[in-house]
């Protein structure tokens, strides 16, 4: 991030001392190199730790000899059992640029909403998996606090995430299996504490993200989340994103993926596009 502002700025005034703007010229994307990317492989909590407490230490019937082999089904059971509909779970980041994580995970019958969290007449499991992330940190901010001033809201016309990776998958070894295709609906939403939540890919796209084949996403210009990120670009603040994986796994899924072999992969470039003309007008 520190090199973005200079090389604008080097830009700018190229075009100013050559009397001309040129369309080629007239936007530059800043991301790869500029702004740090964000890569997140992370496994489920283990089994015995989103259990409740009163059934962590007793064997039931129809759980598996260890927890090690549990699966969401099993999970699924135990929570109807102990009669909980919904487990939250925080933990602080374990990676730069993590700062915060979370697994929510909601047991849905077809009928009870358990807070909220399922969808009118599903059944299975809800499964968020939440990671906030902190986008500018104090070196970058004393980097390119100055340079931002010379630039308006305008000048950023459009803000994207790449996506190299996304999703979960089954690791056994050196196999690594796809688990999006189990799954019956999917949402990445951006959250902040500030603005409403905007939702940014759903499952008709996980098929085409891959390392070879990366997918931009534009968060959407009139979001008030999407202005908020603006604001704190140009005002060269440290500022966090939730990213907010959730999936809704249909109960006839839930014996073939077990939980200790489960991961999400998250692997993102943020991206601005930068007007080089509105830089310039803005001045």
């Amino acid at each position: 991030m520190k090199r973005l502002i200079p090389a604008l700025l080097s830009g700018t005034v190229s075009l100013l001392s050559g009397c001309a703007f040129l369309d080629a010229a007239s936007e530059v994307t800043i991301g790869d190199g500029k702004v740090p990317r964000v890569k997140l492989k992370t496994k489920l909590p283990p089994a015995d730790e989103l259990v409740p407490g009163a059934l962590k230490d007793g064997s039931l019937p129809g759980l598996p000899d260890s927890y090690a082999g549990a699966t969401l089904a099993h999970l699924d059971g135990i929570l109807r059992m102990q009669g909980t509909c919904s487990v939250v779970q925080i933990e602080p980041g374990n990676s730069k640029p993590v700062v915060r994580s979370s697994v929510t995970l909601a047991r849905c019958d077809g009928t009870d909403p358990c807070d909220g969290l399922c969808p009118d007449g599903f059944d299975g499991l809800v499964l968020e998996l939440g990671a906030t992330v902190r986008m500018l940190d104090a070196n970058d901010v004393k980097g390119i606090r100055k340079q931002l001033s010379k630039l308006n809201e305008d000048s950023i016309v459009q803000i994207r995430m790449r996506f190299f990776d996304l999703g979960l998958s089954q690791v056994e070894g050196d196999t690594v299996t796809s688990v999006n295709d189990s799954l019956s609906t999917y949402r990445l939403r951006l959250e902040s504490l500030t603005s409403e939540p905007v939702d940014l890919v759903t499952e008709e796209y996980l098929g085409a993200i891959t390392p070879d084949t990366p997918q931009r996403f534009e968060l959407p210009p009139d979001a008030a989340l999407t202005r908020e990120l603006k604001q704190n670009v140009l005002a060269a603040e440290p500022f966090e994103l939730t990213l907010v994986n959730h999936f809704e796994i249909p109960r006839s899924a839930l014996y073939g993926i077990v939980i200790a072999e489960t991961q999400l992969a998250l692997d993102i470039q943020p991206e601005f596009v930068i007007s080089v003309l509105q830089a310039v007008e803005g001045k």
